[in-house]
């Protein structure tokens, strides 16, 4: 672990003094741990891997390919905007189709209701029939009825 030493009561004019002092044993520190890599060859030396690279051999490719999309830039962008257009008209007529659709769609369904209403008179009119023609054979009247 790394012990960084602090100034402790010291005055302000030396305090400039007392960081400059705790930088330099940080960098003597760090010097001390490179070279202790360096001999020993089984060590990861981070410090000069990152220096060994060479910094030249990635600024074609980067320029390329950042000269390929600066020109493609404007091609994506009017894509973009013809599919949005094209999006929008066919939501346009998914809107104007489902504004006709909606009253074939309806009409079978007040049909349908229609029906039902019809098919509950006729059977509230058999329920009464049967009522009445069970109640004149036992003599005494059914539910609902009042006699």
């Amino acid at each position: 672990m790394l012990h960084v030493p602090r100034c402790v009561g010291t005055p302000r004019a030396s305090e400039h003094a007392c960081e400059e002092a705790t930088i330099g044993k940080l960098a003597d520190r760090k010097t001390e741990l490179c070279e202790t890599q360096e001999r020993s060859p089984g060590a990861l030396n981070v410090t000069a891997y990152a220096s060994q690279r060479e910094p030249d051999r990635f600024i074609p490719p980067n320029l390329a390919l950042s000269f390929q999309a600066a020109c493609a830039a404007p091609f994506v962008m009017a894509a973009k905007n013809r599919q949005q257009h094209i999006d929008r008209q066919a939501a346009e007529t998914d809107h104007r189709i489902n504004i006709k659709a909606e009253p074939e769609i309806e009409l079978p369904h007040l049909k349908f209701d229609q029906m039902r209403r019809i098919e509950v008179l006729y059977l509230t009119k058999a329920v009464k029939v049967t009522s009445a023609s069970l109640g004149s054979t036992t003599g005494r009247p059914l539910l609902g009825e009042t006699g």
